[in-house]
């Protein structure tokens, strides 16, 4: 569906962070969310199956967690390797991270999570702000407006996180 979203942060940075798909709890609120219709995006039939095996997504479409260690991790990641098993088929959620979709009377704005170590070293950079450019213009898209307004629940109320995120830009009302 949504699938090649340039990503913010390289590759290398990415496999050697044990930062995001770690949860401190099994139902974590920060857990990604997989829409349905993002099954028709999703390239490869294995990955289908894989990612909507059941039990994979909860009630809440969001992805299970398994235990590791003290913490949880997202049921595709592979902490050894930090590798995603479902890297080209993951949910649009995981593309955009570290970015994020954030409730905002009347509509939605982009947000960045400020815990990614990328983000901390990048922002306020010309990197860092040519990505924001180009956040805005995929976000003018009429097909991902659209995705968007047909799957509210990636919009999130982050009011409890404002010490951790920072509002971008906002983008028309979903409604």
């Amino acid at each position: 569906m949504l699938q090649g979203m340039k990503q913010l942060v390289p590759s290398k940075v990415c496999l050697s962070c044990e930062g995001c798909c770690r949860f401190s709890e099994a139902k974590s609120e920060w857990r990604p969310r997989i829409m349905e219709e993002e099954k028709v995006g999703v390239a490869k039939p294995e990955l289908v199956e894989k990612i909507f095996l059941k039990g994979s997504v909860d009630e809440k479409k969001m992805i299970s967690t398994i235990p590791f260690g003290e913490r949880h991790i997202c049921r595709f990641l592979t902490p050894q390797s930090n590798a995603c098993g479902i890297y080209h088929g993951r949910p649009f959620e995981c593309q955009l991270y570290p970015f994020l979709l954030m409730r905002k009377e009347p509509g939605v704005a982009v947000a960045v999570h400020l815990s990614c170590p990328y983000v901390q070293d990048a922002f306020g950079s010309s990197v860092m702000d040519e990505y924001i450019e180009y956040l805005k213009e995929f976000f003018q898209q009429k097909e991902v407006l659209s995705f968007v307004r047909r799957n509210k629940e990636l919009v999130v109320d982050y009011s409890n996180c404002l010490g951790e995120i920072e509002e971008l830009f906002s983008l028309p009302p979903v409604d």
